[in-house]
């Protein structure tokens, strides 16, 4: 037992070291490309997020949930160009001083912007976003039926997916989100669900990468949920089971995704000899308590969060939906134990409610893009409603009335 234990840590080790070699080696190369290349767009990009404002809502209604974040993606902008007083180490650690991020959606922008505006680009996004929406809807019709696509196609509706290919860094979630769920589909279909923990633990490293702590949990919650709805499917998996996947997962998650933020610390601190990991532990001890200037509460970052996600029409759709299933399942719930072993599901569910806790400053401050974690609770419980339905004994009976 003492030997596998050690073997799993080596493991993991190995593929976390192979991670930020690579990661490193990719934000050195990408800044090896010169400022001619790409400064003529970066001015360009810029001038039209000063046109369009630093945060404009789009006209969908007036809500904040609409609203892009220019303010960002002109920080992106900022980002490409390179001081030319450091090397390309030293520029793929610093990016413009913003070193406690990785800033690994420059491995794509600084390219992309040798070749495409930023106009250009945002065409461009609006194919990866529909690409993926559609792969992900299908796959997930296909492996567990409509009615489970379509609770992943609302929770991806009540957060407003349709604008994310307006603005750059709501696109990073939900990019890993999406190969994520591709990624747990791969593994069912070729039986090999048991290294779903390597997935999760590549997931959270990925997304900490490429993300500037935007919505990043549905990177853990949505392609968690998907994974146990498939391990149920066709096996006789307890509740015990499901809940221990829960945990495994869910902890390498949060390792993958921790320990890359940290390691991104130590190294800008060495390489670019700064103390970037007091800079970090400032802002991060900021995310969580607030400071005088910046008072938070948790109530108040949940109460804000909630407000966005759930307008009041989505409540009364809701609760249309909710009466509906307490029907349905007075008379043709599936037995109770099989429905006990899928609280799991209503556990991650709640994960979101953790997180918008456990950071209040930063999930009160930027209210109008962290209350896309949500997605996960939609998603966990519509997917919890309709697997507790027996539909065989729904479809006979619609079967004996029509005949």
């Amino acid at each position: 037992m003492k030997k596998t234990y050690i073997k799993t840590i080596y493991r993991y080790g190995t593929l976390f070291f192979f991670l930020i070699a690579l990661y490193t080696l990719l934000m050195t190369l990408v800044y090896t490309i010169p400022n001619a290349a790409v400064s003529n767009q970066v001015e360009a990009g810029q001038a039209l997020i000063q046109t369009e404002g630093k945060r404009p809502i789009l006209q969908f209604g007036g809500t904040r949930a609409a609203q892009l974040d220019n303010f960002t993606d002109n920080v992106m902008f900022q980002g490409v160009i390179k001081n030319d007083q450091e090397n390309p180490l030293e520029s793929g650690m610093n990016v413009r001083s913003y070193a406690r991020y990785w800033h690994g959606y420059q491995t794509v922008l600084r390219p992309l912007l040798t070749v495409l505006s930023y106009t250009s680009i945002r065409y461009l996004n609006i194919f990866v976003i529909l690409v993926l929406l559609c792969f992900v809807f299908s796959d997930i019709k296909k492996k567990m039926g409509t009615t489970y696509s379509l609770a992943f196609l609302i929770s991806q509706a009540m957060i407003y997916v349709i604008i994310f290919p307006m603005s750059m860094q709501y696109t990073t979630s939900f990019v890993v989100m999406s190969f994520a769920m591709l990624m747990v589909s791969y593994l069912y279909e070729r039986k090999q669900m048991k290294y779903a923990g390597y997935l999760f633990f590549i997931t959270g490293s990925l997304v900490n990468f490429v993300d500037f702590l935007t919505y990043p949990l549905v990177t853990l919650g949505i392609p968690l949920i998907y994974a146990i709805l498939l391990l149920t499917k066709d096996e006789e998996i307890s509740f015990l089971s499901n809940f221990y996947f829960l945990i495994k997962t869910s902890i390498l998650w949060c390792l993958g995704y921790g320990l890359t933020w940290v390691t991104k610390w130590i190294l800008s601190s060495w390489i670019l000899n700064i103390n970037v990991l007091k800079q970090a532990t400032q802002q991060a001890s900021l995310r969580t308590a607030g400071n005088a200037e910046y008072p938070t509460s948790p109530m108040g970052a949940l109460t804000a969060n909630l407000d966005l996600m759930f307008p009041p029409q989505a409540i009364k759709g809701f609760l249309l939906l909710l009466v509906l299933w307490v029907f349905l399942f007075l008379f043709f719930h599936k037995p109770l134990q099989n429905i006990y072993k899928m609280t799991p599901l209503l556990m991650v569910s709640m994960f979101p409610f953790g997180w918008l806790v456990i950071l209040a400053n930063h999930s009160e401050m930027h209210f109008w893009f962290t209350y896309r974690i949500l997605a996960i609770t939609v998603f966990g419980i519509l997917s919890f409603m309709v697997y507790s339905i027996d539909t065989n004994k729904v479809k006979q009976l619609i079967h004996k009335i029509k005949y």
